[in-house]
């Protein structure tokens, strides 16, 4: 099969998720045998040397150099859209629905022979933000969102809160297919038992738990909950160290260093920074519990990773974390922004043998749900079926 993926973004410009599945999904495609094509910018990488056409790892990458190159969203390469016309395609994959690419495959998907999927990756209306910012999104998915997709062929969502979503902008259940993205095999590999405990002693030397946050430093994550929850642990006695990894867009960091300083647990919280794969693999399965307490997510792809590694999790009970989680079954729910809630929680599965067996358990089962294998061998159904109609 020929298959074109369109996304602002694509290594090594990793942004955020969408470049990290896009990363996986495209490799993994192409060593099945597809020809598979990525079109993405030159923007965001560090490298500012990366050619215009490359082949990398069976994919074939076309940058475009942007016309106009404002914020993440709002980038404008009409260059898309004569190329792909003049591509000889079968599917065309674009990524989100509120950028100008949507547009550009639209308007290319008229005068083409290929198939379009668009993936509904969040929904940005209900994703906190400043005032300005939210009003524009709820305009825009109120009143521009539902012709944008209704312009696909199919509309792929990560789980059934998408797809609430998309129901809601007049999408058919005949275009809606879930597709959820996924962690690579090597989540699932176990890490050594001598690693384990270098990391342990490097982050808790005095014995204390491990909690651990992975994700961006940014308001909505809830970080500060996190650090809240952990005073208050400390206030019973429980001797725990939160590590906090990710990287700072925002220039978060500072303020969630005050509040631990405020609440006298600055030196029990631990700020990383980006770190590679593997040593983030490491310290999910050294920790004793994960945690992701966000405002929002629409998936929760550090849950599935901690999950793996036979880690307990807790999640908040918001976006698409509950369908992640099942409900509770895979990982305890709390509620947002409740700190005390989240604090027992934390405090259940540390003290609690049977509770924390099961966990792992149950995520584990959960978690090879989201292997990437599994979701390519979705993804290139969905393409046939496409292609067959």
């Amino acid at each position: 099969m020929r298959i074109g993926f369109v996304s602002p973004y694509y290594y090594p410009a990793m942004i955020g998720g969408i470049e990290w599945y896009l990363y996986h999904v495209s490799r993994l495609l192409a060593r099945k045998g597809h020809e598979v094509e990525v079109f993405t910018t030159n923007a965001g990488a560090t490298r500012k040397d990366l050619p215009a056409e490359e082949d990398s790892e069976g994919v074939r990458i076309h940058r475009f150099r942007p016309a106009l190159d404002v914020t993440y969203r709002i980038k404008l390469w009409p260059s898309l859209i004569p190329r792909l016309r003049s591509n000889d395609l079968q599917v065309v994959h674009a990524f989100d629905y509120a950028q100008f690419h949507d547009l550009a495959v639209a308007l290319a998907r008229a005068s083409s022979g290929w198939r379009s999927v668009v993936t509904v990756y969040d929904v940005h209306s209900q994703i906190p933000r400043a005032p300005a910012k939210s009003a524009a999104l709820r305009v825009f998915d109120h009143y521009l969102a539902g012709a944008i997709l209704r312009a696909f062929d199919k509309v792929l969502v990560r789980t059934p809160y998408q797809a609430e979503f998309a129901r809601g902008l007049g999408i058919g259940e005949e275009r809606l297919e879930l597709a959820p993205p996924g962690i690579d095999d090597e989540s699932f590999e176990e890490v050594e038992a001598k690693k384990i405990q270098e990391v342990r002693a490097r982050y808790a030397c005095d014995g204390s738990h491990m909690i651990l946050y992975v994700g961006r430093i940014h308001p909505i994550k809830g970080i500060d909950v996190l650090i809240r929850a952990l005073a208050w642990l400390k206030g019973r006695g429980l001797r725990a160290r939160l590590i906090v990894v990710g990287p700072d867009q925002s220039g978060y960091t500072p303020t969630l260093q005050r509040l631990a300083s405020t609440l006298d647990v600055a030196g029990m919280v631990i700020f990383t920074g980006y770190l590679e794969e593997d040593e983030k693999r490491r310290l999910q399965a050294a920790s004793d519990v994960a945690v992701l307490p966000s405002s929002f997510e629409g998936f929760g792809q550090a849950l599935i990773q901690a999950m793996a590694h036979g880690t307990p999790v807790i999640g908040t009970n918001v976006g698409g974390i509950p369908w992640v989680l099942e409900q509770g079954n895979a990982g305890l729910l709390v509620p947002y922004g409740d700190h005390v809630s989240l604090a027992k929680s934390i405090e259940r599965i540390v003290s609690d043998d049977d509770l924390r067996r099961s966990l792992v358990q149950r995520g584990r089962e959960r978690a090879r749900q989201f292997s990437y294998p599994a979701l390519v061998e979705n993804l290139e159904a969905i393409y046939r079926r496409l292609c067959a109609t």
